[in-house]
């Protein structure tokens, strides 16, 4: 795969997760008026993108060098994640009044979809991160478990995203002294 299609597997992303549904989270009369379907189409295809691009990146980039991609991805996209909250709060309080939750769910079904596909295809240099360092023996297999499944749910994939960089950087680090 090329240097080109690998440094622009992530930009296409953050334009696709900003262009439709994620937009309007932050800006309600965006320019980028488009359909719910299209906005999770164009994040499932950039997704499908960096998925080759990270499949491509595992076989010679280190552990740290995924993990530090997929922690500024995240960061990327954390305004559209901070704009979800109201929705999320909205969810929790369906939970609280179960007849509630079903309207809930019909409402919000489009844009969920949308940003956990969002959150599964900004998680994957930090799922193919965590794999990695268990491969090269930095991370335990409790520990790779623990990370996979925070890179999962939403809000505690940017603090697994930290977590893992910080943990592979003293690794890194401690494996360079000695």
């Amino acid at each position: 795969m090329s240097t080109i299609a690998r440094v622009t597997a992530p930009i296409l992303l953050i334009l696709a997760a900003y262009i439709g549904g994620g937009a309007q989270l932050i800006f309600p009369h965006s320019i980028a008026d488009t359909n719910d379907a299209v906005w999770i189409i164009a994040v499932l295809a950039a997704g499908l993108l960096n998925l080759a691009s990270i499949l491509w990146l595992q076989r010679d980039t280190s552990a740290r060098s995924l993990a530090l991609q997929g922690l500024l991805l995240k960061l990327c996209i954390l305004p559209l994640n901070i704009g979800f909250l109201p929705f999320t709060a909205f969810l929790a309080a369906g939970f609280l009044a179960p007849s509630y939750l079903v309207l809930a769910l019909a409402y919000l079904f489009t844009l969920i979809c949308g940003m956990y596909a969002l959150l599964l295809t900004s998680s994957q240099y930090g799922i193919a991160a965590a794999h990695r360092a268990h491969t090269e023996g930095l991370l335990s297999p409790s520990s790779q478990h623990r990370y996979i499944s925070m890179h999962c749910l939403p809000f505690a994939d940017l603090i697994s995203s930290i977590w893992l960089y910080i943990v592979l950087h003293r690794a890194q680090k401690l494996a360079s002294d000695s």
